[in-house]
């Protein structure tokens, strides 16, 4: 729980508030989630309005509620209503979510009015960040941020326990989610994990100086939102924007990525310590040994782990040099943070606890890897080495969706992907989505010596290929391995239950 003043959600923009304090046990968007002692935001998007599902947060346990000026009366009848027939409907004296419905008048509901919710909401967190005495660990970057996320606050559960560690929830990582992320932050939590993501340049440096972050970990800079960058160096220096929010602490960062003498800069400017790090995969190290951004660390990958100064850590469940490389990073970072002592065994310990980021499973005889959470360019290139990586000899099949936010890159970005299937050995190549991932199946052929493209490969979208799949099973029989992955958009995961149903037979 964190605790509010009067004065300052009054500082924030919260228009006649008459209560001495606010308690929030955590802040949400969603009515559905809602639960006893959460405050509900009413954002008002593109597509949906916050405002009208205020009393079914109210009927799901929210306590107070964060509404526009001029809406304040609309959301109050609503509620009162929806408490009044909560009343009719279970009788007088009962008690639904923590709420009395006593209070038909919803006295009980702190109605918090603001002429912005948006820019409420973030100064609302910016002040809760003030109250806050822990330690923040931010992490950015391309690709691996929820798993490098998950990595970390598992290392520091290891080491502090269960509920001395706060860590994003989900992927609350963009300007709602890391406002939301911090005014669910307990105060009993003395270390916080916060996940930080941006689509476009300035957004994480807003972000930043709400958090204000210790230390940091960027687990990699690849292509990504290329619809609003021109370079992978414009991308680097979008992330780096982290340091803006710092004042001293340590910031781990890739060694083999662009944007070192821009690390420097900044990481002087906020007296914040750069430490490069690589994982030498094939005994021969990429990065040079006279970097301009800062001490280079380096761990040799042995597979199940990786050694770092004469000491084996392992990977636990993790799977593939990608992964180890963000464990890696999250080793590294802790121990320069002053977390490092008993970091072998924690380790050990790390499971994958994220759906959609290359979770095994076997159907079968098949290894089906679910990685269906998103893609680009470099994040799939990565999966398709950890699974030759898993089968060296196996006969593998990829089911892949399109790659969004590519822009000027998504043909290439696709091509390039196709390419990278052909060299690790695939046998075979499906898509699905925007025409864009028709370049894939088209390079996948070419590099393989066929002419031309072949439509019967290509589905508008998941749900196209997943019955194609049900009515032609033997598409997907005769492989060791099957990788399932594409955008958020092309949702791939819809193709997995076929999967297993078809496979599982076996």
């Amino acid at each position: 729980m964190c605790v509010l003043s009067a004065a300052d959600l009054t500082s924030a923009g919260v228009i006649g508030f008459d209560r001495s304090e606010l308690r929030i046990e955590r802040a949400v968007l969603d009515s559905r989630e809602a639960r006893a002692g959460d405050l509900f935001v009413c954002m008002k998007g593109e597509n949906t309005d916050g405002h009208l599902y205020a009393a079914a947060a109210v009927a799901n346990g929210a306590t107070s509620l964060l509404v526009e000026q001029g809406r304040v009366d609309e959301v109050r009848v609503a509620v009162q209503e929806a408490m009044r027939e909560d009343i009719r409907a279970t009788g007088p004296d009962q008690d639904l979510n923590g709420i009395r419905n006593g209070n038909p008048d919803g006295s009980d509901i702190a109605i918090l009015c603001c002429a912005d919710v948006l820019h409420t909401l973030q100064r609302m967190a910016a002040i809760r960040r003030s109250h806050y005495n822990g330690t923040i660990f931010a992490v950015v970057g391309s690709n691996g941020k929820t798993s490098t996320k998950e990595i970390l606050s598992s290392l520091l559960r290891c080491r502090l326990g269960d509920d001395a560690v706060f860590a994003t929830p989900g992927n609350w990582n963009n300007h709602l989610g890391v406002p939301l992320s911090l005014l669910s932050l307990p105060d009993t939590a003395s270390v916080a994990v916060l996940e930080i993501g941006m689509n476009h340049a300035g957004e994480i440096e807003h972000l930043s100086r709400i958090v204000r972050a210790h230390h940091c970990v960027v687990p990699s800079i690849g292509f990504e939102h290329m619809e609003f960058f021109s370079s992978i160096e414009e991308v680097a220096a979008a992330e780096l924007e982290i340091l803006t929010g710092m004042s001293g602490g340590v910031i781990v960062y890739p060694a083999v990525a662009p944007g070192h003498a821009l690390l420097q800069e900044q990481a002087a400017k906020a007296k914040v310590r750069p430490i490069l790090f690589e994982l030498i995969t094939d005994d021969i190290a990429k990065a040079p040994d006279s970097q301009g951004g800062g001490e280079i660390r380096r761990a040799l990958y042995e597979g199940s782990g990786f050694r770092l100064d004469d000491t084996l850590y392992s990977s636990g469940e993790y799977a593939g040099a990608a992964m180890t490389s963000n464990i890696l990073a999250c080793v590294l970072l802790l121990q320069h943070a002053g977390f490092g002592e008993g970091l072998e065994a924690c380790t050990a310990a790390l499971r994958p606890q994220a759906r959609g980021r290359f979770r095994t499973e076997r159907a079968g005889s098949t290894l089906i890897v679910d990685d269906t959470y998103n893609a680009n360019p470099d994040s799939f290139r990565q999966s398709i080495r950890t699974l030759r990586e898993l089968l060296p000899s196996g006969r593998l099949l990829c089911l892949a969706g399109h790659m969004a936010e590519l822009g000027h890159f998504s043909e290439a970005g696709h091509r390039q992907v196709g390419d990278d299937l052909y060299d690790a050995g695939f046998a075979d190549l499906f898509v699905c989505g925007n025409v864009d991932v028709k370049g894939m199946h088209a390079a996948f052929r070419k590099a393989g010596g066929k002419a031309g493209g072949d439509e019967g490969k290509y589905f508008s979208d998941s749900l196209s290929l997943s019955t194609y799949l049900k009515e032609h099973p033997d598409q997907v029989g005769g492989f060791d391995g099957i990788l399932v992955k594409g955008s958020r958009s092309a949702r791939m995961e819809r193709v997995l239950p076929v999967l297993r149903e078809l496979l599982g037979k076996g």
